[in-house]
């Protein structure tokens, strides 16, 4: 559903966190003032609209035209409301998909039980004296979702041997308790144990690298704290402790509150394996180095497991390849990698879809199964064949 109205001029893009009582949870935005006045407004709106069609939900707003205009998307989850406004035009499946990531950020540092029974109790509640100093790690929620690929877990390149050894040293004698053991490198996953056998979720697992790297207690020491998975238990908290080690960290994740002992513990076995010494020489993938004529940069994403490797501006060229599969090239990509009929390659029939998009300077490719999703940009003297 879509409605029109008078909204302030807004900055390229800021999300805002509020109750359904209309009182601000958390915003990206500098000016609490401006913060406090979007919102009253929006909550005006939302309450409005809920009035006049009953049981259907406010999703998209769209002031003026052209590339002035100013959007604001909705995702309401009582108790909760998230907005983007944002200059940008964007597919909403993305920006919907975010604000998703944000709800379940802000789960997470309270779990689903808590804020009900809180809101609950007292509608007018204000949730930022619990949050407190933890909105660091909401705003690197924000930056992770925009600087990554959306709904994804990157995979740092490691040698298949290495990646091994890594997670067999890792894995800890007593498994009482523990559901992960991640071992994490500049924002990127290294390798992922869960000795009960339990898979973790993209979402849990994008929230704890996060934490590792915008969490409060971030730092050159060990840290322990409880947490919310809001998919592996949404009502309740399990524990994470975090450890640098080498060039990374090594985060264990147990349902156990009396379990950081036996953590440092398992942590202490760690010291002098030379296989974490091997992992600061890992590095990133380069075009050239793989010796593909005319590639200038890939994104590799496995479906099933949502994890990824790339090499370039993956998160543009991911966003791009998508919204053709999906038949909604956004207006950016459609300027920049303009096709005519005779330009696109032809359909392919299922389970295999194909996206081909070229201009004079370069071309994108898109393919997705129902295993993986592939998305190149080649040099346009390429042949699509």
């Amino acid at each position: 559903m879509h409605a029109a109205g008078p909204v302030a001029a807004s900055p390229r893009r800021e999300y805002l966190v509020f109750s359904s009582a209309g009182k601000l949870v958390f915003s990206t935005a500098a000016e609490d003032n401006w913060s406090l006045a979007q919102v009253s407004v929006m909550h005006a709106l939302l309450a409005l609209f809920a009035g006049e069609y009953v049981g259907d939900e406010l999703k998209h707003i769209k002031h003026g035209d052209g590339d002035g205009a100013t959007r604001i998307s909705f995702l309401s989850i009582a108790p909760l409301h998230l907005a983007c406004i944002s200059s940008h035009d964007e597919p909403q499946l993305l920006v919907r998909a975010r604000l998703g990531l944000l709800h379940a950020a802000v789960i997470s540092l309270v779990s689903k039980a808590k804020l009900d029974t809180l809101m609950k109790r007292a509608p007018s509640f204000d949730l930022r004296r619990v949050i407190g100093d933890t909105d660091v790690y909401l705003e690197g929620v924000v930056h992770d979702m925009h600087a990554q690929l959306p709904g994804g877990v990157r995979v740092c390149r490691v040698d298949p041997s290495l990646r091994r050894e890594l997670a067999t040293a890792s894995e800890p004698e007593d498994h009482d308790g523990v559901l992960y053991v991640l071992i994490v490198k500049d924002g990127q996953l290294v390798s992922l144990c869960h000795p009960k056998k339990h898979s973790a979720h993209v979402c849990d697992l994008q929230l704890l690298m996060a934490m590792v790297a915008h969490g409060p207690e971030r730092g050159a020491h060990d840290s322990w704290f409880p947490m919310c998975l809001p998919y592996f238990a949404p009502h309740g908290f399990v524990y994470v402790y975090i450890s640098p080690i080498a060039a990374g960290h090594i985060v264990l994740v147990t349902t156990r509150p009396d379990g950081y002992t036996a953590a440092q513990a398992w942590r202490a076995t760690l010291n002098g394996v030379p296989c974490f010494d091997r992992l600061a020489k890992c590095t990133d993938y380069g075009a050239d180095e793989l010796g593909i004529p005319g590639l200038r940069h890939f994104v590799y994403v496995a479906r099933r497991t949502a994890q990824h490797t790339a090499t370039g501006p993956h998160r543009i060229l991911y966003e791009h390849g998508i919204s053709a599969l999906c038949g909604d090239m956004e207006p950016r990509a459609k300027a920049v990698l303009q096709a005519t009929d005779a330009e696109r390659a032809p359909p392919v029939a299922p389970p295999m879809h194909v996206q081909y998009y070229r201009t004079d300077d370069e071309a994108m490719l898109a393919w997705q199964t129902n295993a993986l999703t592939l998305c190149v940009t080649v040099a346009s003297w390429l042949a699509k064949t």
